[in-house]
């Protein structure tokens, strides 16, 4: 089941049953407006391919957000550290990652 099937069915549950259209179009303002479950990455490729402003939270409990990307190929993407100035290399991050907010991709 996808996301949107499954907010539809959660929408949908709570929901009175000539209301169908209008159940489609609240799933499409939810995920229009940004929501996602957190989910997890489990390789630098998917860390990387993540937008800047993308905020994960690691294996050993440290959270990061997506500095900026590194735009030589091959280069990795930068992470700052939550209540810290110091960025980091995607490999540095401890995997599993569970991503908490998706920020905007190039």
């Amino acid at each position: 089941m996808s996301d949107r099937e499954e907010l539809f069915q959660i929408i949908w549950d709570g929901a009175v049953d000539d209301r169908h259209p209008k159940v489609w179009a609240l799933v499409h303002a939810i995920l229009a407006a940004g929501f996602r479950k957190p989910h997890k990455v489990t390789t630098a490729e998917e860390l990387d391919a993540l937008g800047v402003g993308s905020v994960v939270r690691d294996g050993e409990g440290m959270v990061f957000e997506r500095d900026y990307v590194n735009t030589n190929p091959g280069d990795t993407s930068w992470w700052l550290e939550t209540g810290s100035s110091r960025d980091y290399q995607t490999s540095t991050i401890t995997l599993p990652a569970t991503v908490i907010y998706e920020g905007e991709r190039e």
